[in-house]
Formats: C-alpha cells, sequence, structure tokens
C-alpha cells in the first residue's frame, strides 16, 4: 500500500504537495474518507434470498439480492416489489405474470399483509399456488419474527381462508 501511494505521490508535481512522505497519510485518510461517504450516501443493505422456479424443472432456486434497509413495512414492500420483478438469472422464470403490482403492504400485530393486484393471476408466472408459497417463504426470511404472512391478490384470500397461509 505504500508502495502505491509513493507511486500516486511521486509522480505529483512537488510544488503542489511538497514532500511526498509528509502528506501520504493526508491522501490515505481523504481516499477513506470518499469511501466512507459513498458508503454513507448509499445507505445501509441487507441481503435478502428471493426464490424463483428453475425453467426447466420448476424446483425453487435462490438468488440474492441486497436490498436497503428501512422500516419493516417499507422493507417489505421493496422485498416484494424486488420478487415481482423476477429473477436476474436467465435459467429461472417469474414468479407472477410480468407487470404485477404491489397494491398494499401492511403490518399490524406482527402479521403482514400484501395485497398484489389482480395482474397476478395473468399468464406469464408459475402457476399461482406455486408462486404464492414461494412469496410467503421470502417474505418468512426476508422479516423473521413474524407471525404470520397473507397474501391476497385484488383484496381476496385466493384457495381457501387467510389461517392457512398464515402457518
Amino acid at each position: 500500500m505504500n508502495d502505491f501511494l509513493d507511486r500516486i505521490l511521486a509522480s505529483a508535481p512537488v510544488a503542489a504537495l511538497g514532500r511526498a512522505r509528509v502528506y501520504r497519510t493526508a491522501l490515505l485518510a481523504i481516499l477513506v474518507a470518499i469511501a466512507l461517504a459513498s458508503w454513507v450516501a448509499e445507505g445501509a443493505r441487507r441481503p435478502v434470498v428471493l426464490l424463483f422456479p428453475r425453467a426447466t424443472d420448476g424446483r425453487l432456486v435462490g438468488e440474492l439480492r441486497a436490498l436497503p434497509s428501512r422500516e419493516p413495512e417499507a422493507e417489505a414492500a421493496e422485498t416484494m416489489a424486488e420478487l415481482l420483478l423476477g429473477p436476474s438469472d436467465p435459467d429461472l422464470a417469474p414468479l407472477f405474470a410480468p407487470g404485477t403490482r404491489v397494491d398494499a403492504v401492511l403490518l399490524r400485530d406482527e402479521v403482514l399483509r400484501i395485497d398484489l393486484d389482480e395482474g397476478a393471476l395473468g399468464e406469464g408466472g408459475a402457476p399461482i399456488r406455486r408462486a404464492l408459497y414461494a412469496a410467503r417463504r421470502v417474505m418468512a426470511m426476508a422479516e423473521p419474527g413474524l407471525d404470520g404472512i397473507l397474501l391476497t391478490i385484488g383484496g381476496q384470500v385466493p384457495f381457501g381462508g387467510a389461517d392457512e397461509q398464515k402457518k
């Protein structure tokens, strides 16, 4: 590291920097400050594993993403929106039909309620039962400690009651 800084300082005009060894510490401090400022400006990130079906056999495969850390409701909305964007790996298929949106996210009494628009029932995604199962698993991993996760489509609970989904 010292050799690297010496080469940088040696190539700089002597009149501008003066003695190179004196300013090495200052240059290193400036570089650290710039790196720290860029990290703070970007914000803290949290790792989230999203599940998508493999296009060939339909098995769920995890894909790691780094999402911003926020309040729990905002984190849940961001995680679900990222899940709806689909996989970055071309060997994986999207869970929901393209264009599906998150209509509402509500966290009350440790139960996370997420409502998707009716576009989730369209073509281009995994079978809806499989998609809802994968989405619940993703949300359970992303937001540990919840008492339940309720996913609705167009305000309606698909395939039975809410008790089935909260497990």
